[in-house]
């Protein structure tokens, strides 16, 4: 994701989101929700923030 620089408040909003939904595997089950087969990049980004 990108944003527009100049935005500390978003940038840490959006990075702590991004890290929960790694540590939740948030993408994983919406992979799974949309019959997706898992990515290696979430499955990997899961593994990561245990």
């Amino acid at each position: 994701m990108a944003i527009k620089q100049g935005e500390p408040a978003f940038e840490k909003f959006l990075s702590q989101t991004v890290s929960d939904w790694n540590k939740t595997g948030y993408v994983l089950q919406l992979e799974t929700k949309y019959h997706i087969q898992h990515s290696k990049f979430a499955e990997d980004a899961h593994k990561a923030a245990k």
